[in-house]
């Protein structure tokens, strides 16, 4: 009778706990040794398994932790009303609405390069040790790591972008069309998660959050003062860092974007003065609009991939 007993209650252990199971690694003799191998996966468990058990894990830790989602969320409402205030109402008088514009959407991605990233840093010093013991042991690999981790942040990143957009589009008075203010989601979205990505590579690449710090803002203050906002020309030992930039792309789309469907007025003659003809030449990298977007989707596919094999560079050489 307790034979059966304990069979059954094997059956009926939670869910956590049948997971748990699962995820130990088989050779547990080299895991308790802490061999220092390069990432070898958990054998017997497929990669699809590690995924779902630790975006539940990941799902949990952020319905726990209301403070910590309260308090991104605080970060994107304060900064989109404070935008959106800026800027209220934007108007067509040439001179000023057009550089409004530039301006507004400017320090949009100004805030959406900044917060993403400096949270990433934030988080990863949390994770690091806790990454590292369990890789250790072989509990799962990096890969799943990797994509249980963006499984549950890209969702909430959108969100977040969203949010901001919804308060300072309208706010600002950008164009009042759906596709106006879904490009511009679309273009921020991707904008903001590849400056995550930026953020959780310095985080990686360094042994400390302050040294992280530092070396984001080094990168940050490069691409946002050659963004063709602050400087009429670039010098030409500068060039590289604008034409690799992403910022470059996603800022001359936008731009473009809303310029292309709006006219301004000439406050002196009243004439009036097709958008595009007021838009700056420093702006201008030579592409379509189409073809910056694409650019810019194309650096967040590249992002992607130097994300993950920063991650597996680090556990490789001990850099965690």
């Amino acid at each position: 009778g307790d034979h059966v007993a304990l069979e059954v209650g094997a059956e009926v252990r939670k869910p956590e706990q049948q997971q748990e199971m699962w995820v130990v690694p088989v050779n547990r003799a080299a895991a308790e040794e802490g061999e220092a191998e390069a990432e070898v996966e958990p054998e017997g468990v497929p990669v699809w398994f590690q995924v779902a058990v630790l975006s539940g894990r990941y799902w949990r830790t952020w319905i726990r932790n209301p403070v910590m989602m309260a308090s991104e969320l605080v970060q994107y409402i304060f900064t989109a009303v404070f935008v959106g205030l800026m800027y209220y109402r934007l108007n067509d008088v040439l001179g000023e609405g057009d550089f409004n514009r530039a301006a507004c959407i400017w320090f949009s991605f100004a805030v959406l390069c900044f917060t993403p990233s400096y949270t990433a840093i934030t988080n990863w010093a949390a994770e690091r040790l806790l990454l590292k013991r369990e890789l250790g042991q072989r509990l799962y690999g990096m890969t799943a790591y990797y994509l249980a981790r963006y499984s549950v942040l890209l969702p909430f990143e959108i969100a977040q972008c969203l949010l901001f957009l919804a308060i300072m589009y309208f706010f600002a008075g950008f164009q009042a069309s759906a596709s106006g203010f879904f490009t511009f989601f679309a273009v921020l979205s991707m904008f903001q998660i590849i400056s995550e990505g930026l953020g959780a590579c310095c985080a990686v690449a360094t042994k400390t959050p302050t040294s992280g710090v530092i070396l984001l803002t080094f990168l940050l203050l490069f691409l946002l003062a050659f963004s063709g906002f602050l400087t009429v020309k670039i010098p030409i030992y500068f060039v590289w860092v604008q034409k690799t930039s992403y910022l470059t792309y996603a800022y001359s789309a936008l731009v473009e974007r809303e310029f292309s469907h709006i006219t301004f007025r000439d406050k002196d003659t009243g004439e009036v003065v097709p958008g595009m003809d007021a838009f700056p030449e420093s702006l201008k990298t030579g592409l379509t609009y189409a073809q910056n977007v694409g650019v810019l989707a194309a650096q967040l596919l590249g992002m992607e991939f130097i994300k993950l094999g920063t991650f597996h560079f680090a556990y490789r050489f001990n850099m965690m």
